[in-house]
């Protein structure tokens, strides 16, 4: 019975049909041929009468098991599915049936969906951006389209970013099989804001980067003159060549202060103008996010705030300059990719 069942489950091709006939025409018993094919004799006696009565030796077609929907409504998911982009399966379910058409699974929907090339994902996550915005990202981004990648290599890109103790990191996944959603291993914790955070703030160019700064407390455009200013950025403006470099930080309120405007004038900076909510277009905003990836394998288990500062300020140092180079390199592709997108979100 074992070996008839293991016989059963052989699939033979139209190839391995005429091989098979061939050797019955040769002489060879039926009982010899399924022995060589691993499979039983009444599939060779089957064999035999469908090709006396076709003449040939293709499988005949088989009706198969019926579809469940139709083509007008594996269309109408898949339209559904692209008109409104956070739909849910069963919303697409309910809606085919009050049409009165034959009920669906959410899971024939989600079958449906993958075998169009449409699959759930979690949605990128982009600064809110008015017309208005839209329109100042789009001029600015064909001024300054033309800058050469030495003109870009003389600006320094500077930002804050806040670096939270238990940030909930997405990118991590787990293993498990069914049933095992909830089950302690399987569950990424993580403490109310984060459970403490860091602001720092750092600057970088195409052959250098700035001192990493913590920055303790709220920062205002007194303490952004203090602390930030004149004791490193002055600085390592003189160092690269005040008159040749350009200073890039965003629109917050402290950095367009009237002081701080004052300051730069007093000082002889070269300010590079910035449209708002746009850190999609500022190299140093995927710096950050290099900096959280070599930070984050170093935070298991959960550690003290005097931890996180030490690693920041290491992981900082540690950043390859030529990974730093590639990001300002981009400046060209960031300005196209934003006039390509009429001023809207882009790929970076």
């Amino acid at each position: 019975m074992h070996n008839l069942i293991s016989h059963e489950m052989v699939k033979l091709n139209d190839r391995d049909h005429a091989i098979a006939l061939g050797q019955l025409q040769a002489g060879r018993s039926q009982r010899q041929v399924a022995r060589s094919f691993g499979i039983s004799q009444s599939t060779v006696s089957a064999l035999v009468d469908s090709y006396q009565a076709t003449g040939h030796v293709k499988d005949r077609p088989r009706s198969g098991r019926p579809r469940a929907t139709s083509a007008a409504t594996d269309g109408y998911i898949r339209r559904s599915a692209l008109r409104q982009r956070d739909i849910s399966t069963l919303e697409i379910q309910n809606d085919i049936a009050r049409q009165g058409n034959r009920p669906v699974t959410a899971q024939l929907v989600r079958n449906r969906l993958r075998s169009s090339g449409i699959r759930s994902r979690r949605p990128a996550r982009k600064p809110m951006l008015t017309d208005l915005h839209k329109q100042c990202r789009l001029q600015w981004a064909r001024r300054h389209l033309r800058r050469t990648r030495h003109q870009w290599g003389s600006t320094l890109f500077t930002d804050e970013s806040l670096f939270g103790l238990h940030k909930a990191d997405c990118r991590r996944r787990v293993w498990r099989g069914r049933g095992e959603r909830f089950a302690p291993c399987c569950i990424q914790r993580h403490k109310a804001f984060y459970g403490g955070g860091i602001m720092v703030w750092g600057g970088i160019s195409r052959f250098t980067k700035t001192r990493l700064v913590i920055i303790r407390g709220n920062i205002n455009s007194t303490r952004y003159i203090n602390k930030i200013l004149t004791p490193v950025v002055l600085l390592h403006l003189t160092q690269m060549g005040l008159k040749n470099v350009t200073y890039q930080d965003d629109t917050a309120r402290p950095h367009r202060a009237n002081v701080v405007n004052a300051f730069h004038q007093q000082n002889n900076i070269n300010h590079l103008e910035w449209p708002a909510n746009s850190p999609d277009m500022s190299p140093i905003d995927h710096c950050w996010d290099v900096l959280e990836r070599r930070v984050r394998p170093r935070l298991r288990p959960a550690i003290t705030l005097a931890d996180l500062e030490r690693f920041l300020r290491e992981e900082w140092d540690a950043i390859p300059q030529a990974t730093i180079t590639t990001l300002i390199d981009s400046m060209r592709h960031r300005c196209q990719a934003c006039i390509d997108a009429r001023g809207d979100s882009n790929r970076y």
